[in-house]
């Protein structure tokens, strides 16, 4: 299989070649750290929920300056939102964990056997055998239990991130009927897709090319550790080498086990009938995942399979 040709614009710039080859370009941002000093200074909080420090670290830095200037105008609200008030922000992140394994193990093939005509393989790994459907953003039914959580995401996404991003996010959801049209599907072999729901790596989308056919993305294995249930604001979340976390999965296009930053390319033959997965929503999925993951809310691999057996024999006695 020949490897994919990834032209990236301006990717032989050095800050372009340090973004794509980071999986938190974030942390690299130098007036980043200094902004959350003052918020941190301000407010008089050193100690926050594993969940505030991921979110503010990764936010966009247009809302991290809205943050500071609030901080200095209202001391007491923005001290109660960011400190007592960040377990508001671990509850947002946790669904968004919850959701994305309850959506896998839920999830039905039939309204979508046209993401199994578009992507054919695992797109991932390329694989044929052993493929399910799942959602880029997990889709849960109108009216179902998660409904205030789900709120309270978006009031987060809202707190941490531009209004254009978010905007444009918002339309990606609901303009996929809540997110459950084959713009929000991809194929996945069964164990990638558990590692995908357990938020054990995230997917960055890189490029649409311009006749909607290929987009490319890069794989980034995501930390797998506990977090304390209050860590260091002004301390960078741990984001050390490639945790792959038992996980056994390689690159189809150089036979080699999958590292971060590697590029994968998906296709579809027909981007009118079989549109891509949306970039939006893997955008969504890119931030959310990384901020879910460094306040601790991975699930174990062992977890995860016991999880698996489990729906299977309960599928098999029924």
């Amino acid at each position: 299989m020949n490897k994919p040709e990834i032209s990236i614009p301006g990717a032989e710039d050095e800050i372009v070649r340090f973004i794509l080859s980071n999986p938190v370009p974030e942390f690299g941002d130098p007036g980043r750290a200094g902004i959350i000093a003052q918020i941190s200074s301000e407010l008089g909080i050193g100690m926050v929920d594993p969940s505030v420090r991921a979110l503010l670290w990764l936010a966009d830095v247009e809302a991290l300056l809205a943050l500071r200037d609030g901080c200095m105008g209202s001391r007491a609200a923005f001290r109660l939102l960011l400190g007592h008030g960040g377990i508001l922000f671990r509850d947002a992140l946790t669904s968004w964990a919850c959701d994305m394994l309850e959506s896998w193990a839920e999830f039905t093939e039939d309204p979508f056997d046209l993401c199994r005509e578009r992507d054919q393989r695992c797109v991932i790994t390329r694989d044929v055998k052993k493929t399910r459907t799942v959602n880029v953003y997990p889709h849960r039914p109108a009216g179902a239990s998660n409904a205030g959580s789900r709120a309270t995401l978006w009031e987060a996404l809202g707190v941490f991130w531009g209004e254009p991003r978010v905007a444009g996010w918002r339309q990606a959801v609901f303009g996929c009927g809540g997110a459950n049209k084959l713009g929000n599907t991809m194929l996945l072999r069964d164990d990638v897709s558990q590692a995908w729901a357990s938020l054990h790596f995230a997917l960055r989308p890189v490029e649409l090319s311009r006749d909607l056919k290929s987009l490319s993305v890069q794989f980034f294995w995501l930390p797998g550790q506990q977090c304390p249930s209050d860590v260091p604001l002004l301390s960078l979340p741990a984001f050390g080498p490639d945790n792959t976390g038992g996980w056994g999965f390689r690159n189809p296009w150089n036979s080699r086990r999958l590292q971060s930053g590697d590029f994968l390319r998906l296709l579809t033959h027909d981007p009118e009938r079989c549109p891509l997965p949306s970039f939006e929503l893997l955008e969504i999925q890119w931030y959310l995942h990384r901020a879910a993951a460094l306040s601790g809310l991975s699930i174990p691999p062992q977890i995860c399979l016991l999880d698996e057996l489990q729906r299977r024999g309960g599928s098999e006695s029924t």
